[in-house]
């Protein structure tokens, strides 16, 4: 303001019109800074009555109007300056602020409340989940009333559900690829077995090939003996070299293992 006077002081005019421009600019910038003061005043003040009045649970809690005043003010101002900051400053600065500087729970629901309403909450909860869900505790265990603040609850409400889904998807892929991976082993496993016993059943002779037929089929060792024209006791002898080369103990688990 000095400088200004100095600067019209050293420009040759008349001294009325010196003293009617410093007037007009004084008074211009007393406008601008007092215009947010002045909306608050005559616009928001029964507005904020009205919240604060209604936002207990109960007439125990008291808040100063005047004192709630003040912080809406001040973050009124706060806020002002921010508007053309990028959006993530601004939200970073917004937070901020109400986190440090708004002592009144209420006016801080309030202005996370202006946020939401802007459609800029969502995106600040994302990126900051664990002051929020601290804040909501702290409400939660206020005398502010639950819808006053259900926006926020329902904001980490769908955070909580998308993280459950995405959980849910990551454990039903990893159970895909689990089955996925005992199937093949399975296969593997049944392949490996099925290769180890045409190996086996080659390795027989040509005499042990058909006596394990013949027993397959439920002769006797007698009547295999009768049939190939052969003794019992060589009946017995092929007989043991089939159950030691294809690792069975008896007739029964023959049956059992080569009986289609």
């Amino acid at each position: 303001m000095l400088k200004l006077m100095g600067y019209f002081k050293n420009i040759r005019i008349n001294q009325p019109i010196y003293y009617v421009l410093v007037l007009t600019f004084y008074c211009s910038q007393l406008y601008a800074q007092n215009k947010i003061q002045l909306n608050f005043d005559y616009k928001s003040q029964e507005l904020l009555k009205d919240s604060l009045n209604n936002i207990s649970r109960d007439n125990s809690t008291h808040y100063s109007l005047k004192k709630a005043e003040d912080e809406w003010k001040k973050l009124l101002f706060f806020e002002k300056n921010l508007n053309k900051k990028p959006q993530k400053t601004y939200l970073n600065q917004i937070r901020s602020y109400s986190k440090d500087s708004l002592q009144i729970l209420a006016v801080k629901v309030l202005s996370f409340k202006k946020l939401h309403n802007k459609g800029l909450l969502k995106k600040d909860v994302l990126l900051n989940i664990n002051y929020y869900k601290s804040l909501l505790s702290e409400l939660t265990r206020s005398n502010i009333i639950p819808e006053e603040y259900a926006f926020l609850e329902k904001e980490l409400l769908k955070i909580k559900i998308n993280e459950v889904q995405n959980a849910y998807v990551k454990s039903k892929s990893l159970n895909y690829f689990l089955i996925s991976i005992t199937l093949l082993l399975l296969i593997l496993g049944i392949k490996i077995i099925r290769k180890t016993k045409n190996i086996t059943q080659s390795e027989l002779s040509k005499q042990e090939k058909i006596i394990k037929n013949l027993i397959i089929s439920g002769k006797s060792n007698k009547e295999i003996a009768n049939e190939l024209y052969i003794s019992l006791n060589t009946v017995k002898t092929h007989i043991t070299n089939i159950y030691h080369k294809l690792n069975i103990s008896n007739r029964k688990e023959l049956i059992l293992n080569f009986k289609k």
